[in-house]
């Protein structure tokens, strides 16, 4: 299947009323979700944007013209009454503001919102894969089945279910998490190919060192430790090379770089290290 098969679902009828599109913070939202939230108001649709507050990014999407609504959601880890009062701040909030469909992003707004929207009775529930994550690529045994006996659950009452490449669907198809008459695949979250268009060629520019430039958070599963290991090894052999890490610390993630790591990243002569920033485009 592919992205440009008519849906033939509920969720064809996604605009000309209340959605709320749901993911983990502010920052995603707005980073991420931004031109989906403001295509469906442009068609008509009443938006509202839920995910956790605090970031900074809630004042950039009121600014935006977009409503938000903070529902704090803890990013490790499985702790039940949390999880608990999660799913019952996803329910209050269906049943307050009755939207007719809800498009939910990552992990713990798929699984508990999934189950708060059927609970809450919203006409239709859309759910979104990003990704695998670390409880599928590096958790252990017991956490993993868990996750999936939820993602089984919570994708068994969503009425469509978007994946962002094929060896995720077939996973999730394959372990019966999901059945594959409600799967969609598209080609990614998207790129704003107005912000990020190539720049246009300046004479003499490529005449400075060959530079290779990585954005990621420092987390080992974005082959942060490849990229300085590939680094340190190209430098040593070609001396004018220039590596750049473009990222911040997420000390949140248990699979973050550790302190002495990131010290000696600090003090390295062979990666220019220059932390998170709003827009990476300079880089």
């Amino acid at each position: 299947m592919t992205s440009q098969e008519p849906l033939n679902s509920p969720a064809d009828r996604l605009f000309g009323q209340k959605i709320a599109v749901v993911s983990r913070c502010s920052w995603t939202l707005y980073n991420f979700r931004r031109r989906l939230l403001r295509s469906a108001e442009d068609r008509g649709a009443a938006v509202l944007g839920i995910g956790g507050g605090g970031d900074g990014y809630e004042r950039r999407l009121a600014a935006a013209g977009l409503r938000f609504c903070d529902v704090p959601i803890a990013r490790r880890g499985l702790d039940p009454l949390q999880d608990l009062r999660l799913l019952w701040r996803f329910y209050r909030l269906f049943r307050a503001e009755r939207p007719g469909v809800v498009h939910l992003f990552t992990i713990k707004p798929v699984i508990y919102g999934a189950l708060a929207a059927q609970l809450a009775r919203v006409p239709v529930r859309v759910a979104t894969v990003t990704g695998l994550g670390h409880v599928f690529v590096s958790a252990r045994w017991p956490l993993r089945r868990l996750v999936m006996a939820l993602y089984k659950l919570a994708l068994g009452v969503c009425d469509l279910v978007f994946f962002q490449n094929q060896d995720d669907r077939s996973l999730f198809v394959d372990n019966g998490l999901v059945r594959p008459d409600k799967t969609r695949l598209v080609a990614g979250s998207g790129v704003d190919v107005e912000a990020y268009a190539p720049a246009a060629h300046v004479p003499g520019s490529g005449d400075g060192p060959l530079t290779f430039v990585m954005v990621a958070r420092l987390i080992a599963e974005k082959g942060v430790r490849e990229f300085l290991e590939a680094a340190s090894r190209t430098v040593e052999r070609f001396p004018g090379t220039r590596f750049v890490l473009v990222g911040g610390v997420d000390q949140r993630n248990p699979f973050a770089l550790g302190k002495d790591e990131i010290a000696a990243l600090n003090a390295s002569h062979v990666v220019a290290w220059v932390g998170e920033v709003v827009d990476v485009r300079p880089h």
